[in-house]
């Protein structure tokens, strides 16, 4: 009786939310009351710090970024794959053989992370790399999302202070609250600037001249996991990551940029992108999105996304920065956190639910999301990434891609890979093969 309990429970669950509806007029309210709360929370705390008019450019204040609708709704396979382009000398790291193995198991889609900060910037040699796999890719048939991550940006650490490179040693830099990423340079949620920097102008006119060498690329991610931070980088500088507060925290390590900043750049990114490519498609960076013990709206990512919307209104942009919401839901990590994959079908819909919820306007691309065998089991790796692909199933009309992370485990431990550093398939493969009607 208790078992059958339980099933019946977990029905329930499932059924509540599996299929995706608009949100009641309440719940509506409720969003647009956060987020015209939060925006003029920011607005106050930016008066009080000082901030002038001069927050953006006057040539954006009157243009309207645009996102073309694109081929968003072409038939084929919504399936992903996600893999890392070059080793660390800048070599390629997989050939023709390997991308027509892709696509013989049913991929349509390939998210190709730009890897400039292994061969150098835009160098001859990282252009003979990319174009022969650009090639490979368009040949079978891939439609390509090309990332721009914080690789991409190539940045050293600087004194917030100063601007300056940081003169400190690595170690002191690892516990100075003032050596940061050149990128989150005048954030306003710590340093009380306007979130704008050279190294942001840097990226997007890099970005602009890689768009126009390959205009075949229509999809253009911006950023890989902006709202992920260190824990143990935070605390050794001090710091205090509680994005709830909307101000006045701060954050380190991983590939964190705050929402200011990254306010800054998606606009930016996005204008010089469809200079040259003007029916591009961006996307935000995939949010990094974890529902262990901790299930919040900072742990999937929701408060960082309002609090870029938030400096977006404050900034009086006119338009969305990107026409998708780029996520990362990696929900179960581990098997304890969710003994069955009915678990996990419960808390990816509850991911997906609270993540449409926040903002409605915008679709979903999942650019990553995976589970390491050596965490679950190589057989419960494989029914969990079923699992996942039933409930973006029952969410086609608004999850428009889900890449699985990864093709194969490299030398960094991890074993997220369908197939192991050996070239083995493990069990996730035949999984991810069979998997159809998305």
């Amino acid at each position: 009786m208790v078992a059958q309990q339980m099933i019946l429970s977990n029905t329930l669950q499932e059924n509540a939310l599996a299929t995706p509806q608009r949100p009641t007029k309440g719940a509506a309210q409720v969003i647009t009351s956060f987020r015209a709360s939060l925006c003029r929370g920011l607005i106050a705390s930016t008066a009080i710090l000082g901030l002038t008019a001069g927050f953006v450019p006057s040539s954006w204040a009157s243009s309207t970024v645009h996102q073309a609708r694109a081929a968003d709704d072409d038939a084929g396979s919504r399936k992903g794959i996600m893999f890392t382009p070059l080793d660390a000398n800048g070599a390629l790291t997989i050939g023709p053989g390997t991308v027509s193995a892709m696509r013989a198991t049913g991929a349509g889609w390939i998210r190709v992370d730009f890897q400039t900060d292994k061969a150098g910037g835009l160098t001859p040699k990282f252009y003979a790399a990319y174009d022969a796999l650009i090639g490979w890719l368009t040949s079978q048939g891939f439609t390509i999302l090309g990332l721009l991550g914080n690789g991409f940006a190539q940045a050293d650490s600087l004194d917030a202070r100063t601007g300056k490179p940081y003169a400190g040693s690595p170690e002191d830099c690892q516990r100075d609250r003032y050596c940061e990423a050149a990128y989150n340079l005048h954030n306003s949620e710590f340093d009380g600037g306007n979130g704008d920097n050279p190294t942001i102008h840097a990226f997007a006119a890099q970005a602009r001249t890689l768009a126009a060498h390959y205009p075949q690329i229509k999809y253009w991610e911006l950023w890989n996991e902006p709202n992920r931070f260190d824990e143990a980088k935070t605390s050794a500088k001090g710091g205090h990551c509680n994005q709830d507060a909307h101000t006045g925290y701060n954050c380190y390590g991983g590939t964190w940029i705050y929402p200011s900043n990254y306010a800054q750049l998606s606009h930016l990114v996005t204008q010089y992108i469809q200079v040259s490519i003007p029916d591009a498609v961006t996307i935000s960076g995939g949010l990094f999105g974890q529902s262990n013990s901790d299930i919040s709206n900072q742990s999937y990512g929701i408060t960082y996304l309002q609090d870029v919307y938030a400096y977006s209104d404050q900034a009086r942009w006119r338009g969305s920065p990107w026409k998708y919401v780029g996520i990362h839901p990696y929900v179960c990590a581990g098997s304890a956190a969710c003994p069955k994959p009915v678990d996990v079908r419960i808390r990816m819909r509850d991911y997906l639910r609270r993540m449409y919820d926040a903002d409605h306007r915008f679709d979903m691309f999942v650019t990553e999301f995976g589970w390491e065998a050596s965490a679950v089991g190589p057989d419960r790796q494989a029914q969990d990434i079923q699992a996942a692909y039933t409930v973006f199933k029952e969410w086609r009309k608004h999850v428009r891609m889900a890449a699985v992370f990864r093709w194969i485990d490299v030398g960094d431990n991890k074993t997220f890979g369908l197939l192991d550093k050996d070239n083995q398939q493990r069990p996730a493969y035949s999984m991810f093969t069979s998997i159809s009607g998305f």
